[in-house]
């Protein structure tokens, strides 16, 4: 009875695996993230978003402020700092810079091609151009996904040589994924191929409708990597 439960499970999985890859690549509303009309607005306008190239010639005093460099999270967007930008917004005695991660913000298929180092390198880029401006009073703010690309920087010691950050925070740290079926992408992800995330409309403007088992598993090498450490 046990043996025919369990020959009864593994059809069912592998009926619900044949079921679900019918469609590896998922039908896309342009006016979405996902899409090839709305993207990030970083991209066309650094300058409102990085220090780098909105102040690139600090004077003595601008050099001293603090900098707090703001790094969202997996699948977002800069969008998730613009509440903390409005806020700040009178605000003299800082500056903001809105770090977009690499691979986001674009369409989804750069977002599917890109790896989690890719996703790390505009942290780096915005870092060392501070520093290379002159800036000396470097801060992280960090969110989610974020949070483990910069528990990786601070463990492989990329920090040592340079300015060290003065401080760095974790807003939700993502470490430790609460849905556990992460662990299994690099086996079911293949036939799944994507997933859909619950966004509302206008989140849909923000964050990915849809995530690619490709970055979904880049998220696990990361949080793997991590862990390691």
């Amino acid at each position: 009875m046990e043996h025919i439960k369990k020959v009864k499970n593994i059809f069912l999985i592998a009926f619900s695996i044949g079921f679900l890859a019918c469609s590896s690549t998922p039908e896309i509303d342009p006016a979405t993230l996902d899409g090839t009309v709305i993207y990030d607005p970083s991209i066309d306008n650094p300058e409102n978003y990085l220090l780098s190239y909105a102040k690139p010639n600090p004077d003595a005093t601008e050099r001293i402020k603090p900098v707090f460099i703001t790094l969202h999270g997996y699948s977002a967007s800069t969008f998730e700092w613009n509440e903390f930008r409005d806020w700040s917004s009178n605000r003299s005695d800082y500056y903001i810079s809105q770090v977009l991660l690499g691979g986001h913000g674009l369409s989804y298929e750069e977002f599917k091609k890109a790896t989690w180092k890719d996703w790390q390198k505009s942290i780096t880029e915005e870092y060392e151009q501070l520093i290379e401006a002159g800036y000396e009073n470097i801060n992280f703010i960090c969110s989610s996904m974020s949070c483990a690309l910069m528990i990786d920087l601070l463990a492989s010691d990329y920090f040592k040589g340079k300015i060290t950050p003065q401080n760095i925070l974790l807003i939700d740290p993502f470490v430790i994924p609460s849905d556990k079926s992460l662990s299994l992408v690099g086996i079911i992800g293949p036939a799944l191929g994507y997933v859909e995330a619950d966004n509302t409309t206008d989140e849909d403007l923000y964050w990915y409708h849809f995530r690619p088992q490709e970055t979904l598993q880049e998220l696990q090498k990361v949080i793997t990597e991590v862990r390691k450490q």
